[in-house]
């Protein structure tokens, strides 16, 4: 049996700049880079795999299509399932850029 551990992080940035998701899932690596050392010492011993996902959402409403879809195939969600998925989440990031103004 696969034992997995999955730290999700959802970090919305300004998607103006081209390098927008590489610059967000930096700054969530180096925010839990520790934590996630010492769960991947502490699942060696017991078998555990750790992974962070990391989704980007930029305030203009944009979702990167290639690293959603990896973090999808990762998560094990069916691939039929990813556009709506990815459709919803850029309408709601969408609305809560029109909250923030």
């Amino acid at each position: 049996m696969n034992k997995e551990f999955l730290a999700i992080e959802f970090k919305r940035t300004q998607d103006t700049r081209s390098n927008y998701v590489e610059r967000a899932t930096a700054v969530a690596q180096a925010l839990y880079s520790s934590l996630l050392e010492g769960l991947r010492a502490v699942g060696q011993v017991k078998e555990w795999q750790t992974q962070q996902i990391v989704f980007v959402g930029g305030t203009c409403g944009s979702v990167h299509v290639e690293s959603f879809n990896k973090n999808m195939k990762a998560l094990g969600v069916l691939e039929s399932k990813w556009n709506p998925i990815r459709q919803k989440l850029a309408r709601r990031l969408l609305e809560e850029q029109d909250k923030d103004q």
